[in-house]
């Protein structure tokens, strides 16, 4: 901005100056983004207040011979009524030929002897702003993470594009300027989602497996194949439901196979070797399939002789079974096939059926028979010759006394209606002597 000349006011505020390029060798030039000359059109021939504030000066162009060719971002001849600050000053390569700026024929190689040999210039910068051309736009801009901020001019509301300037104000022609912090050519307005990662702008392929939407299009990862992995917390290689859908593997603690029916034992998945131990191994819904299985009786009281249910095991058990079930009592270890029979007590011990008689008395349990037994109709007892004084006590297995009688032949019988079926105990007593207990069984 250069007018109001007529007001004895004269600025040149909010103005981008860049040269670029380079001398060709063997030429003699200097440039200056801003040169204040003596000319008769230049502002510093104008007589009243020089404002030189919020500008730009961004001297790019490349040496090619030396001391022949010298760069500044401001020359000066003299400082007569002007006021500078707020402007950003910067010289590609100050200090190997190019300079930062001119007063008189004095170069100056840096902001600190610039603000020393001017006196002004307090708030004024030495940074690089990095101009680029902002994609669909071809209006200078710059990419740099610090905004350059200037002073308020309440006389110029508005920039070069006629947008609103903010307070305080942009330095340069354009304020609402496009940071490309990254500087890989992406602004945020340009749709740049991570402008601190140069790996993250619109013009990336997204075929990184990393979780991350590269391309800014709102996808994550959407180049890449993604694979179901399974969580295997037992390492054996199948894991459980639900999957997850992962474009890498996961490694450690994730299969692509499922199906282990449980995932906290490793002996346990689908392809795993059946064996004896009650347990599911291959996860097919069966338990020691296809095992060779023994037959096996609850042997309760631990005599080696059992009794109880059947079950078929695939391995020798411990105590409690037996491969055989001759037991006629399985809650008395004393009493079992191989027990020592103990005569006139009123129990098997042997499981022979029968209670041993020793003699007393003119009979003995081997002068007595039952035929039939077990019966379903009527059971004979003979007694060899008629002998007075037996009786015969029917009793049930807890001892209750059922029926009594006295025999007086040689053969006595029972009838099967005067008892229901079951087994009963036949006490023997003669003269009032106890002989022996017989069992019979009624069908």
């Amino acid at each position: 901005y250069d007018g109001n000349i007529n007001g004895n006011v004269a600025k040149f505020n909010f103005n981008t100056i860049v040269i670029g390029g380079s001398c060709p060798a063997g030429s003699v030039a200097k440039t200056y983004c801003y040169y204040r000359s003596p000319s008769t059109n230049s502002i510093a021939n104008f007589p009243g207040t020089k404002s030189f504030v919020n500008n730009i000066f961004y001297n790019e162009r490349v040496l090619t011979d030396g001391a022949n060719s010298l760069h500044f971002s401001t020359g000066l001849l003299s400082l007569t009524g002007l006021t500078m600050n707020y402007n950003d000053h910067w010289v590609t390569n100050t200090g190997s030929g190019n300079f930062f700026a001119q007063l008189g024929t004095t170069n100056y190689s840096n902001l600190t002897n610039w603000q020393t040999a001017v006196g002004q210039e307090s708030n004024s910068l030495n940074l690089n702003p990095d101009f680029i051309n902002s994609t669909g736009n071809t209006v200078v801009s710059f990419r740099k993470n610090t905004i350059l901020n200037g002073v308020s001019d309440p006389t110029i509301l508005t920039d070069i594009l006629e947008d609103a300037r903010n307070n305080p104000p942009q330095m340069g022609a354009i304020e609402n300027i496009l940071v490309d912090a990254d500087q890989d050519g992406f602004s945020s307005q340009d749709g740049d989602c991570d402008d601190n990662n140069a790996l993250i702008n619109p013009g990336i392929t997204d075929n990184t497996c990393d979780n991350i939407d590269n391309n800014c299009n709102g996808q994550i990862d959407e180049g890449v194949a993604f694979m179901t992995y399974y969580t295997d917390q037992d390492n054996d290689g199948y894991g459980v439901d639900p999957g997850q859908l992962l474009c890498s593997d996961p490694g450690a603690g994730y299969s692509m196979l499922n199906g282990d029916c449980n995932d906290n034992d490793s002996t346990n998945y689908p392809t795993a070797l059946e064996i004896c131990d009650s347990i599911d191994n291959n996860c097919n819904g069966q338990i020691d399939e296809d095992l060779f299985l023994a037959l096996y009786y609850v042997d309760a009281d631990d005599d080696g002789f059992g009794a109880g249910p059947e079950v078929y095991l695939c391995s020798t058990p411990q105590e409690g079974y037996s491969m055989n079930n001759e037991d006629c009592n399985d809650t008395n270890p004393s009493v079992n096939p191989n027990a020592t029979e103990i005569p006139n007590n009123g129990i098997d011990e042997d499981c022979d059926g029968m209670d041993e008689l020793s003699t007393i008395g003119t009979i003995t349990l081997d002068n007595i028979s039952i035929i039939p037994n077990p019966f379903n109709d009527v059971a004979i007892f003979s007694f060899g010759s008629k002998i007075d004084g037996i009786s015969l006590s029917i009793k049930s297995l807890n001892g209750q006394i059922l029926r009594k009688i006295n025999v007086v032949s040689t053969t006595t019988e029972i009838k099967k209606e005067q008892l229901p079926a079951g087994v009963y105990l036949v006490e023997i007593n003669q003269q009032g002597a106890f002989i022996g207990v017989l069992r019979i069984l009624v069908l």
